[in-house]
């Protein structure tokens, strides 16, 4: 597998639930991992530590070069790139992040600053990611998927005007990137500014008529605006399309959170957290929507088992303005 088709499925679900989710359309390196050298018979071999290998065979043939006294600076940083991306496939990001800190400091690339912020928003790191991607835009090698990054890392951590300049951006790059104008959307919602937010969303709606994401935005928007009959609508439509995506019932769980219809919010997070019960978010929000319906127990084990996933959700939600 190459490198840009890995990292464009590896970090598919970069987003925040609530008030709007964030659709992310993440940037891949616009280079592969470099080529280990070919090694004499004494030394470890270089063809097994790629990404085409399977299971854990490419972790082990990447720490054989690694720990190798004599292995080129060179290679240590592509087997520490190559190890770091096993990692994120097998979801072990801090792990993953490690390595590709390593690479980097062996031998620094913007690829390897876009795929560490990638990881940091995957792990609710808005500051280090909003750092890398910067790193990106200073080297003068930012396209218009890192700054679209870039400003969800903005987005992330309640910094709204600066995630909108880094969204028009993109849109100066790239006029037809949808994903930087529903990120857009996402941070006019954030704003309270809800006309342009749902200029915004109608825009990618008529773009993607289908896609449960966006008629999960242009939901919670109506309903916001007290357009309650087509925000039901919208949202019931969104529902029925993705019965088996997490992070769509997730974001219809923030959706009804934000508008107040708490038991509808409940029951969305409770199927986003069935599909996945590693969705920190998820539980993090059904933890404070069962205190809200006084099911204090209920909510402390939500809370306390969201921690333990991801230990900096509270600081999280509450800096993307999730009010207890």
């Amino acid at each position: 597998m190459k490198l840009n088709q890995f990292l464009k499925s590896a970090f598919r679900n970069i987003a925040v639930l609530a008030p709007v989710i964030i659709l992310a359309d993440p940037p891949f390196a616009r280079s592969e991992v470099l080529p280990i050298a070919t090694t004499e018979p004494s030394r470890p071999p270089a063809a097994e530590c790629n990404l085409n290998q399977p299971g854990a065979e490419p972790i082990q043939a990447c720490t054989k070069i690694i720990d190798f006294p004599d292995t080129s600076s060179d290679d240590r940083a592509a087997a520490y790139t190559v190890r770091g991306l096993v990692y994120a496939r097998a979801n072990q990001l801090s792990l993953a992040l490690d390595d590709l800190k390593k690479a980097d400091a062996i031998k620094p690339s913007p690829a390897l600053d876009t795929m560490i912020g990638m990881i940091d928003i995957n792990t609710s790191n808005s500051n280090e990611a909003i750092t890398y991607f910067s790193k990106v835009v200073d080297a003068g090698a930012a396209t218009a998927e890192v700054f679209n990054l870039r400003g969800a890392a903005y987005q992330n951590n309640a910094q709204y005007e600066e995630s909108i300049k880094d969204f028009n951006m993109a849109l100066q790059l790239n006029p037809k990137m949808i994903g930087a104008i529903n990120n857009r959307g996402a941070a006019y919602a954030k704003q309270g500014n809800l006309d342009a937010a749902l200029m915004d969303f109608k825009a990618v709606l008529a773009a993607s008529p289908n896609d449960p994401l966006v008629l999960t935005n242009v939901c919670g928007i109506e309903l916001s605006k007290g357009n309650v009959e087509e925000g039901a609508r919208l949202c019931d439509q969104a529902d029925k399309a993705a019965k088996e995506s997490y992070f769509v019932q997730g974001a219809l769980g923030g959706t009804y959170y934000e508008v107040g219809q708490y038991k509808k919010a409940l029951e969305h997070f409770s199927n986003a957290i069935t599909l996945n019960p590693r969705d920190a978010r998820s539980l993090y929000m059904r933890g404070i929507v069962n205190a809200k319906l006084g099911n204090s127990d209920a909510a402390s084990m939500d809370k306390n088992a969201a921690a333990l996933i991801d230990s900096g959700i509270a600081d999280f939600m509450t800096r993307n303005g999730v009010k207890e």
